[in-house]
């Protein structure tokens, strides 16, 4: 269904009567975003509007997923998820108006749950970009000065689908790897552990870099760790660090290769 369509949202809504939605449509380019914010904010902000309306009074349930950069990152503590949010660029913005869309319309039958650092051995992210440079390149530069809790598709799902299984829980939760790093500690572990399990062949070297140097678009939060404990104790789950989560995606890399 079209997000940005709230009659094809009606019509599948109709057809498949489902008890649960799950909406990972989203517009994700944050670098794009600040030169066509229309586009972020038609399927971000009224997208999920739009399926929280079609949703409304029909008995189902609307797990929405948001972002960690709801949040400005100046702070120095894991941001919960009712820390004051101040996003600081057009992506942000704009999820973070579909979030206040969702409540509105369904505050009792909706399950909001930010993210972010989301890596996987398949698909194009984080880790697959890495693998790919890191075996055409000599140097790579990667961004040192943001930091955040690297997340593993795999475990983020698991959670979505407890939440699926739990009508009693709404509201707001956070959800990414335990532990901290930096895009270039990512990278530099990658880097690493991809030598050792003779995925790459040479050696790159991952050399550390300001975002302002890297000049990327779009500002970043600096500070983007979030707080899960909320997560943790309403599905009853304990965090797995993200460096055991990177060495078993690696591990399927090396198995499908």
């Amino acid at each position: 269904m079209d997000l940005c369509d709230a009659s094809s949202i009606e019509a599948a809504i109709r057809t498949h009567r489902p008890d649960v939605v799950i909406n990972c449509g989203a517009y994700t380019s944050v670098d794009l975003a600040e030169a066509v914010p229309a586009d972020a904010y038609a399927a971000n902000r009224d997208g999920a509007e739009n399926i929280s309306r079609a949703l409304n009074g029909k008995g189902c349930r609307l797990i929405h997923i948001s972002t960690d950069f709801v949040f400005d990152g100046e702070s120095n503590r894991p941001y919960r998820p009712d820390s004051e949010a101040n996003p600081i660029n057009v992506y942000g913005q704009s999820k973070l108006a579909g979030e206040q869309r969702v409540t509105s319309v369904l505050p009792d039958r909706s399950v909001i749950i930010r993210t972010g650092w989301l890596f996987s051995h398949v698909g194009r992210n984080f880790l697959t970009t890495m693998l790919s440079l890191m075996a055409s390149r000599d140097r790579l530069s990667v961004v040192s000065d943001q930091v955040g809790g690297p997340t593993s598709c795999e475990a983020f799902c698991e959670v979505i689908w407890g939440f699926a299984l739990r009508p009693d829980l709404s509201g707001v939760f956070h959800f990414s790897g335990a532990g901290v790093a930096s895009w270039y500690d990512l990278a530099a572990y990658i880097s690493y552990r991809a030598r050792q399990l003779s995925i790459l062949e040479s050696q790159c070297c991952v050399e550390p870099v300001s975002a302002e140097e890297y000049g990327a678009t779009a500002p970043r939060p600096t500070f983007s760790v979030l707080d899960c404990s909320g997560t943790y104790d309403a599905l009853a789950i304990s965090p797995t660090h993200w460096m055991k989560s990177v060495d078993k995606e690696l591990n399927l890399v090396k198995k499908n290769a």
